[in-house]
């Protein structure tokens, strides 16, 4: 009876360790194939929908409809800057997914203040008609008003 209880005990302890180990390779390798697909994955998507904005706007530039692409890049241009101002990124260090856009580094705070103050600019001077904004213009004036 004695050697049962302490072979009982022996294989809890160890399938307790075994399972330990296991646990930690799997949330390793789970983490891992979540991050790869939620951003590499989703970078090569946006690049795809970002070109097919681009190809549109360029038909649209061919056959004259000045006001149309304008609009659309307008809208492509308002839509990345709200993301980027509402979730900014630290200086320095390029995460895969910046590597992915292109970038070597991210801006400095003085680059990023440039590029929210030209963009109110442009809304000064183009944008005026707040009824013409869409959702995303919106929550960008909000973002923007929080880095001046």
């Amino acid at each position: 009876m004695k050697h049962t209880v302490r072979w009982i005990l022996v294989l809890a302890v160890a399938c307790a360790i075994c399972s330990l180990i296991t646990y930690r390779f799997a949330q390793h390798r789970g983490y891992e194939s979540g991050y790869k697909n939620g951003t590499v994955d989703a970078i090569g998507q946006c690049r795809f929908g970002e070109s097919v904005a681009f190809l549109g706007a360029l038909q649209q530039l061919r056959t004259g409809d000045i006001p149309g692409v304008t609009r659309l890049m307008e809208r492509q241009c308002f839509d990345s800057a709200h993301i980027y101002y509402k979730y900014p990124a630290p200086a320095g260090e390029v995460s895969q997914w910046g590597r992915a856009q292109g970038l070597a580094t991210y801006p400095d705070a003085a680059t990023t203040r440039q590029i929210a103050q030209e963009l109110s600019k442009y809304r000064a001077a183009y944008r005026t008609n707040s009824a013409d904004w869409d959702e995303m213009e919106r929550k960008l004036v909000i973002e923007l008003a929080k880095v001046k």
